[in-house]
């Protein structure tokens, strides 16, 4: 039975993060198999999906199926910079590079700065990670929250099999998530070694549904 719901934990999480999706505009980076894309726009959700590969996007069309909303192969960062200000209602992020890789570009400050320009007064960037919330191997998740937290007035995240940030320019009282840790390394386009973090993280990582 298809009922149109992702596979993973993870991007269901998501998904039940925008709540009531109806006639929300919702920018989704990263669409590997439209999955979010197709649960959102059966709650009436307006969806843009920007994806790199051109070949993800075939595959995930001959096999899964179109989307309604626009598909655009392009880098994520690239089509946020060139977006109009205050267009979405949600940014939804789940981009990675390889095993538990998020693209570097798409961890600094000004990247997160950019997102916050896209969304509306009351939007919200939500946004899959993998890493470590503890322990010698946290530094990612520190980097990412610190740099998300400085960029966003309210940055919070929920720690599962993958962590989930939620962040937005004005507070979220219904999520009740723990807030985003302040201590870690900022990221900026001058200054990113979010790939050493990164390598950090993965070693002795054992990767789960």
């Amino acid at each position: 039975i298809n009922t149109r719901e992702p596979r993973f934990g993870y991007a269901r999480t998501m998904v039940n993060l925008v709540g009531d999706a109806n006639e929300k505009r919702i920018l989704l980076i990263g669409g590997a198999g439209h999955s979010m894309a197709r649960a959102l726009e059966a709650q009436g959700a307006i969806v843009t999906e920007v994806e790199i590969d051109p070949i993800v996007v075939q595959v995930s069309d001959e096999f899964f199926g179109p989307i309604d909303g626009e598909v655009i192969v392009q880098d994520g960062r690239a089509f946020v910079e060139q977006s109009l200000a205050g267009v979405y209602d949600y940014v939804l992020i789940d981009a990675f590079s390889g095993p538990a890789s998020v693209p570097a570009q798409m961890t600094t400050l000004e990247f997160f700065q950019a997102v916050g320009r896209i969304l509306n007064s009351n939007g919200r960037m939500i946004m899959n990670f993998i890493g470590r919330t503890s322990g010698p191997r946290s530094n990612s998740f520190g980097a990412l929250a610190t740099t998300i937290g400085s960029a966003f007035n309210d940055a919070q995240y929920l720690d599962g099999r993958n962590i989930v940030f939620v962040a937005s320019q004005v507070a979220m009282p219904d999520l009740g998530f723990d807030q985003a840790p302040t201590n870690g390394h900022l990221l900026s386009d001058d200054l990113n070694p979010i790939e050493i973090y990164l390598e950090e993280a993965r070693s002795g990582f054992r990767f789960r549904r």
